[in-house]
């Protein structure tokens, strides 16, 4: 997870994510922080993503233009805030002198590395005179060299140039760029020919169903809660067909199926139908079909001979299993080895190491290293597959604070104190606690707090079933003696559907502190040697037995082959080359940054001008310091006119500029915007005709308190939205714009400048497109957002999912008509919470509306290429049947002949690649592509990688090609996908995903936070506009 960012680009997969100038929104601090989601830096680029710490995109802002350096500015970004990948201020390492990154993320705060202020070359010199970063840890300096203020010199692995004399090299390295082949984590394997299972379909019946009438599943059982009153009622099935121990250990429930190595006697076929148990509830279980299954055809086996007889009962009924069917057998016996495996715990879905947490510094969490594995398919040359392990490791965090500890803070008590807590303590802790998800420190379990009880204590709450107090079960069971066994306080937890009561010292709130969170990307981070040792790690616990000696894995018939893990080809794709303005050469994408920092003229003609009314709201204590004139008119005006663009902002009040004057409080800034929003319709605001643009500014003064800030800002978003008109959020609480000297203030608002243009509709760069695709072109992103689980009235409940679709049409390759182009966007509401399926209506009408947004007489459409995130293996081949039927019924309808190109986006995978170099291994470098790991069921799979944090290792997106016509089989969807990797305009490089996907992304982002889920967004009235970033 990344921090906040109020100005600046967004970088990575999930980008800025509440507004044009704002990062992360902590709607998902209640997550685990396993989702590959985005955000920013602290003011400028950021990245984010999960604990896994490939999963951040770590960025970096624009240079600060100034005489006294180059590189990038001082508090640039990374996905934690207060970094920077360059120089300011000249020096060779990076803010202020240092080598790693100003304020303490990756070197050491206020320097060392470099030089501070004009001694150059320095290893361990400090502006301060010590090496101690921001929060008082010691860190390995980075590795900048320089010469002072206002020398020259290359820096170091954290990069960044020093002053006039030139630039650093290099980024949070090393990668490797100069490889053709690399090292992935599937573990590669064999299987035996005789490798064989049995399945047998089971129905849950009301008692009073005949016998082998096969009646309705009862609705019971039909919840994914039952899961365990499934298992427990197979397992004690078996035991009365009087099964042993060995048959139980390679027996597997999963569903209404049981998946089992061997045949279960007394369940052979001429005795199916048959009934099992029946319950208290005169439920009964039925088993109404057995089947023999052997390995898929497409597999690729080795030849063994059969060790054990089959029975003859099966001879009539063995057939070739299907993948999906082989794949689930395999992934249910992997996680039966992993969980019984003795020196592995279970972690929701991952598997920690019982060594404990790694050794670490920090007083406030504790980092375990998670174990994650699943079977892959691999496509061979000769159309078959062969299996693959998906060994992953990932970082998991827990918080040190026990919810007894925080509840001794908030009742200012010492934890000395052993007295029940008063009347008003028990209502300041409910507050606090309730519908908090917890962790528990013994088991990992998660649970959420449904009250807080103050009325019996460990020593009194009695275990169910036990007849023991939770002193003597934790003593006895455990062998964990209780620090508070006599003070009346426990913790009632909800658990799938049931209570479970707990002791509030040992457990501890799943979300985490602020500072934590901060600092996510270097607390989770693994390098490439790091996570090198964790792949080996997880090949040892496959490769040795369980706790019972038995390993399930080459029971089955299972062997890995020599190799180990599976090595791939990969090579560098070429940066695209970009454009800024009419009558500019195209030049490297690389230096896009250094590029839109420099004065851009996009030399529109006079007949093109658009004036736009610009509204500006400002607080009232700025507008004493002459805000209007320091700011607006200098930073944002003054810069923007000079430009040269089309779009024109009035600087002149009462004329083409209106000035709202609030007094800080959210019932005035919202009523004051809201009152003259009333005075203007949808028609005024219209960017496509004639009408006045109205352009709402808000120079913001928020409180500290979060929560009003929000209040406010979306109530205000909601507003404008409503009636089409654009606006910007510039945040003056952390930076006093208005001041003379502001630390990065020109930085801040080049950043802001660039998006108020794109909002308008400016194609402020365009990006170069393979010269193979037909133009013109239409390119299609469609994401979904999911909003995170809140517990209410003792249920969990969450708002309906929200689908966003965004459409461009490009019409040349790279000429200066691509200036402007035809955006359309529309948002959805999913009727069920966490679907992302029934999207077809949503994707015909914003393709229908990007089509009639085009000028009479264009030229036809020759091709359409969609992107698509948020699609899971299993459903990718359905999902890619269905939208891209959609797509082609939307141009049938308009008589419109366009060959299309489907691609599914998939960043949050297990896959992780891995460059080895004299025995070392490393990461690989951004834009390093693998495209021969293909998947047996898709035509086509390629890898591109993205960029990561220091200390950390690059990971990549998988791009799955569902669909794709023969008109376009000589396009390489690989290259057309990185180039639009540099086509986002909230960031000056390369992010994850292709620009049209994370256009779609940021507006479900935006649409999701309103309270209406966009629906009164004016959709027409912000044609060809980006209005969401």
């Amino acid at each position: 997870m990344s921090g906040r960012d109020y100005y600046g680009p967004s970088r990575g997969s999930g980008g800025g994510r509440r507004d044009d100038d704002r990062g992360r929104d902590r709607r998902d601090d209640r997550r685990r922080y396993e989702d590959e989601r985005g955000g920013t830096g602290y003011y400028g680029g950021g990245g984010g993503g999960s604990y896994d710490d490939s999963r951040y995109s770590r960025g970096r802002s624009p240079s600060r233009r100034d005489d006294r350096g180059g590189g990038s500015r001082s508090y640039s970004s990374s996905s934690r805030g207060y970094s920077n990948g360059g120089s300011s201020y000249g020096n060779g390492g990076s803010s202020y002198g240092n080598g790693g990154s100003s304020y303490g993320n990756g070197g050491s705060s206020y320097g060392n590395g470099g030089s501070s202020y004009g001694n150059g070359g320095g290893g361990g010199s400090s502006y301060y005179g010590r090496a101690r970063s921001a929060d008082g840890d010691r860190y390995r300096g980075g590795n900048g060299n320089g010469n002072g203020r206002y020398g020259g010199g290359g820096g170091g692995n954290r990069g960044g140039g020093g002053g006039r004399g030139g630039r650093g090299g290099g980024r949070a390295g090393p990668f490797a760029s100069d490889v053709d082949e690399c090292t992935s984590n599937i573990l590669g394997l064999e299987v035996d020919s005789t490798f064989h299972f049995f399945v047998y379909t089971i129905a849950f019946q009301d008692a009073n169903t005949p016998n082998g009438n096969g009646g309705d599943t009862h609705p019971r059982y039909e919840s994914s809660r039952s899961r365990n009153l499934k298992k427990r009622l197979w397992l004690g099935a078996l035991k009365d067909l009087g099964v042993t121990d060995l048959y139980s250990k390679i027996c597997f429930f999963e569903g209404t199926q049981a998946f089992s190595y061997y045949a279960i006697p007394g369940l052979e076929p001429d005795q199916l139908p048959k009934t099992l148990s029946t319950n208290k509830d005169n439920l009964k279980m039925v088993v109404t079909d057995a089947k023999h299954m052997s390995v898929p055809e497409e597999l690729l086996t080795k030849n063994v001979d059969p060790q054990e007889p089959l029975s003859e009962k099966y001879a009539d009924h063995s057939q070739p299993s299907s993948r999906s069917e082989f794949l689930m057998f395999v992934s249910l016996a992997l996680k039966y080895h992993m969980t019984s495996h003795p020196k592995l715990q279970v972690w929701g879905r991952h598997f920690i190491d019982k060594v404990g947490p790694l050794h670490s510094q920090r007083d406030d969490v504790d980092v375990y290293r998670a174990f994650s594995i699943k079977p892959m398919p691999i496509k061979t040359d000769d159309d078959k597959f062969e299996l693959g392990f998906v060994c992953d490791v990932r970082a998991k965090i827990l918080r040190k604070t026990t919810v007894l500890e925080l509840a001794f803070e908030k009742c200012r008590r010492n934890g000395s104190s052993h007295h029940d807590f008063d009347s008003r303590e028990k209502v300041m802790l409910r507050e606090a606690f309730q519908g908090e998800p917890v962790v528990s420190i013994t088991d990992k379990r998660t649970y959420v707090i449904d009250d807080m009880v103050f009325d019996e204590s460990p020593d009194e709450r009695v275990v169910p079933n036990l007849q023991m107090s939770h002193t003597d079960y934790f003593k006895n069971r455990k062998k964990i003696d209780l620090k508070y066994p006599a003070l009346r306080i426990m913790i009632k937890c909800l658990s799938r559907g049931s209570s479970i009561y707990l002791p509030p010292e040992l457990v501890t709130l799943e979300n985490l502190e602020e500072r934590s969170r901060r600092d996510l990307p270097r607390i989770a981070a693994f390098n490439p040697q790091q996570r090198s040792k964790g792949h080996e790690d997880m090949k040892t616990f496959l490769t040795t037995t369980a706790a019972d000696n038995l390993n399930i894995i080459s029971r089955l018939g299972i062997s890995y082959k020599e190799e180990g893990f599976k090595k791939v080809g990969v090579r560098l794709l070429r940066t695209p080359t970009f454009l800024i303005g009419r009558g500019d050469s195209p030049s490297d994408a690389g230096n896009l940054r250094r590029r839109m920092n420099a004065p851009v003229q996009y030399n529109a003609a006079r007949g093109e001008k658009v004036p736009i009314h610009v509204v500006l709201v400002v607080h009232r204590d700025l507008m004493r310091d002459d805000v209007v004139r320091q700011v607006y008119e200098r930073k944002v005006a003054d810069l923007i006119n000079a430009m040269g663009s089309k779009f024109q902002l009035g600087r002149t009040p009462g004329h083409d500029m209106t000035v709202i004057e609030h007094n800080g409080s959210p019932d005035d800034h919202f009523g004051k915007v809201n009152d003259w929003s009333k005075h203007v319709t949808s028609g005024d605001v219209n960017m496509n005709g004639d009408k006045k643009i109205y352009f709402v500014i808000d120079f913001h003064k928020p409180p500290v308190a979060r929560r009003q800030r929000e209040v406010e800002y979306l109530a205000i978003k909601k507003e404008l939205g409503a009636v089409g008109c654009l606006s910007q959020f510039v945040n003056f609480t952390n930076n006093a714009h208005h001041r003379p000297g502001t630390r990065a203030s020109y930085s801040i608002f080049q950043n802001v400048n660039r998006q108020i243009l794109a909002k308008c509709g400016l194609n402020i760069w365009r990006v170069s497109i393979p010269p193979e695709l037909p133009l013109p072109a239409m390119f299609v992103g469609l994401d979904v957002c999911h909003s995170p689980r809140r517990m209410r009235d003792r249920k969990f409940e969450r708002k309906d999912s929200v689908a966003a679709c965004v459409a461009l049409i490009v019409t040349s390759h790279e000429s200066d008509d691509c200036i402007d182009r035809v955006v359309s966007c529309q948002v959805q509401t999913q009727d069920k919470a966490g679907t992302e399926v029934n999207l077809e209506k949503l994707i015909e009408n914003t393709i229908a509306s990007a089509v009639s947004g085009r000028e009479p007489g264009s030229d036809p459409l020759r091709s359409c290429i969609m992107w698509r995130d948020g699609v899971g293996d299993t459903t990718v081949q359905s999902t890619a049947d269905l939208e891209s039927s959609a797509i082609r019924k939307a141009f049938e309808d308009m008589s419109i002949s366009c060959p299309l190109a489907y691609v599914v986006c998939q960043k949050d995978i297990s896959t992780k690649f891995l460059a080895m170099k004299d025995s070392k291994p490393y990461g690989l470098k951004e834009g390093m592509l693998v495209d021969n790991l293909n998947h047996p069921d898709f035509a086509q799979t390629f890898y591109i990688h993205g960029n990561c944090p220091p200390n950390s290792t690059p990971k990549s997106v998988r791009f799955i090609v569902g669909d794709k016509d023969s008109e376009l089989s000589n396009v390489r969807l690989e290259e057309l996908s990185w180039n639009m990797c540099f086509d986002y305009p909230n960031w000056t490089g390369p992010i994850q995903l292709p620009a049209p996907t994370k256009m779609a992304h940021k507006l479900a982002d935006v649409a999701a936070n309103l309270d209406d889920l966009g629906e009164s967004l004016n959709f027409k009235a912000f044609q060809n506009t980006l209005f969401f970033l």
